[in-house]
C-alpha cells in the first residue's frame, strides 16, 4: 500500500480535503497520513526531513500554511510569508532526500469578500 502525507490536517484546506470522496474510495489503494503542527513542525528543516524519512511516503500533498485572517495578515505579513517559504522548501527537501515519487503543493493567500471596501 502507497503512503501519501496530507499537511494541514485542520486547516481550511487539510479539513476539506478529509472530506472528498477520493479519499474513501482509495483507502484500499494508498495509506493517507493526515499530519498538522503537533505532529511535526514543517518550518524545521531537520524535523520535516526526519519525518518524511521515518514515513517513506510515496507522495506528499501539502496543504498547510500559515494564516490568521485580516489582523493577522495586516500585521505579520513577512512572517507569514517567511513561515510558508520555510514549510514549502523544506517539504521538497525533504522529499528530494527520501526520493518521494510526487509532491502537490497548494499555496493559498486571504479570500475576502467580491464588493468589499478596498482598502481594508
Amino acid at each position: 500500500m502507497k503512503k501519501i502525507i496530507v499537511t494541514g490536517e485542520n486547516g481550511v484546506l487539510g479539513s476539506s480535503f478529509k472530506d472528498i470522496d477520493f479519499l474513501k474510495k482509495n483507502k484500499k489503494k494508498y495509506k493517507f497520513i493526515l499530519i498538522n503542527s503537533k505532529i511535526v513542525d514543517l518550518r524545521n528543516q531537520k524535523k520535516t526531513n526526519e519525518f518524511i524519512a521515518q514515513i517513506k511516503p510515496h507522495g506528499i500533498i501539502h496543504l498547510a500554511g500559515s494564516s490568521g485572517g485580516l489582523g493577522r495578515s495586516s500585521t505579520n505579513h513577512a512572517s507569514i510569508f517567511r513561515d510558508n517559504l520555510y514549510m514549502m522548501l523544506n517539504i521538497l527537501e525533504g522529499a528530494r532526500r527520501s526520493k518521494v515519487k510526487k509532491v502537490v503543493m497548494t499555496l493559498s493567500s486571504g479570500m475576502y469578500p467580491k464588493k468589499s471596501k478596498l482598502p481594508y
